[in-house]
């Protein structure tokens, strides 16, 4: 309660003391602990707990002034939550297209590395295919001299491995 104003007492009208006082949540009235009907036990918890307790008053509880503010609240919530739930929504198809355009990307990388090997692999082939054909291999193993090859072709014909001419 602050001390620069004098409030008084919803119910005897008297002003608020030292002692203080209470105030109404739904009208804002102060009013002194025994004239609102609360104990100093009750005075406690709503100082520990100043979110979780409010007070109202008599007048406001029995005009239903009450109902309406847990209405309003409801409905606070109830939008709250719509929003929240919005969001969500709009979070969840976001995170979908990010991961929908990430595992793209991903396969057409992986996509192009593969095509890239498989042609340098491909090149790699060629070029050794070209290296195993070529017509300037020397053969080791025939013999020197041409008297010698003569015989060898020979023996080679006869054996079926070239053909005779």
């Amino acid at each position: 309660m602050p001390a620069t104003k004098v409030f008084k007492c919803g119910v005897c009208k008297s002003a608020l003391g030292k002692s203080g006082g209470i105030q109404c949540n739904t009208c804002e009235f102060w009013f002194h602990l025994p004239c609102a009907n609360v104990s100093e036990k009750h005075l406690l918890l709503f100082t520990e707990r100043p979110n979780s307790f409010s007070f109202n008053c008599i007048n406001c509880s029995a005009s239903g002034k009450n109902d309406d503010l847990v209405r309003n609240e409801i409905r606070s919530l109830k939008d709250s939550f719509d929003d929240f739930v919005r969001i969500s929504r709009d979070d969840h198809d976001s995170f979908k297209a990010d991961m929908s355009r990430i595992l793209s990307e991903l396969i057409n990388n992986v996509d192009s590395s593969n095509t890239a090997k498989m042609t340098a692999l491909e090149l790699e082939k060629n070029i050794l295919h070209h290296r195993l054909n070529r017509g300037d291999v020397v053969i080791s193993g025939l013999p020197s001299d041409l008297s010698d090859l003569t015989a060898v072709v020979g023996g080679l014909s006869l054996e079926g491995v070239v053909p005779n001419t």
